[in-house]
C-alpha cells in the first residue's frame, strides 16, 4: 500500500496524471479491477470454505432482510412517505457497500472474498429486487388512479416541423 502511494506522488511529480484523471482511475478500479479482484478471490478458494461461513451467511440475510423491513415499514408508517420514497430509503439504509471493503482485504489477509462475495449476493438477491418490485407497484399504482404527467383537456407539444 506505501509502494502505491508513494507512486501515485511520483506519477503526480512527474505530471503523468492531473485531477481530471482522477475520476477515469476510480471509474477503472471500480468498474474492473475491485470486480476481477472478487472474482478471483471466490474463484480460488476451496470448496470447503463457504459451508464454514453458513453462519455468517444466515447473519448477514437476517441483518439485510431485517433492516429493509424496519425501514420501510418505519418511512411508510411513521413518516407516512410514498412507497418508492420508503423502498429507496429501505435499500439505502440495509444494503452495504461491502465491494469496497474488498480493497482493504489485503491489509487484513486473503480470505475475506467469501464474506464480500456472500454479501454482495444478499444484497442482490433479497434488497434490491424487494425496491424494484416496490417502485414498479407504487408507479403502477400511479398510473391506475390517473396520476400521470399529462392532465385530461392536455396535449403534448407537438415536435418541430422538419425544416426542408
Amino acid at each position: 500500500m506505501v509502494v502505491t502511494f508513494l507512486l501515485g506522488f511520483v506519477a503526480a511529480w512527474r505530471g503523468d496524471f492531473w485531477p481530471k484523471d482522477a475520476a477515469i482511475l476510480n471509474r477503472m478500479v471500480l468498474l474492473y479491477a475491485v470486480p476481477l479482484m472478487l472474482f478471483a478471490g471466490t474463484v480460488s478458494t476451496p470448496r470447503a470454505e463457504p459451508s464454514q461461513d453458513l453462519p455468517l451467511l444466515i447473519a448477514m440475510c437476517v441483518a439485510v432482510v431485517g433492516l429493509c423491513g424496519v425501514v420501510l415499514l418505519l418511512s411508510r408508517l411513521a413518516f407516512r412517505r410514498r412507497m418508492s420514497t420508503s423502498a429507496l430509503a429501505a435499500l439505502t439504509a440495509s444494503a452495504p457497500a461491502v465491494p469496497f471493503s474488498a480493497v482493504l482485504g489485503y491489509l487484513f489477509g486473503g480470505p475475506g472474498a467469501i464474506p464480500i462475495a456472500m454479501a454482495s449476493l444478499v444484497v442482490n438477491l433479497t434488497a434490491i429486487p424487494v425496491t424494484i418490485l416496490f417502485l414498479t407497484l407504487d408507479t403502477a399504482g400511479e398510473d391506475s388512479q390517473g396520476k400521470c404527467p399529462v392532465k385530461d383537456g392536455e396535449h403534448l407539444p407537438s415536435p418541430p416541423a422538419p425544416r426542408g
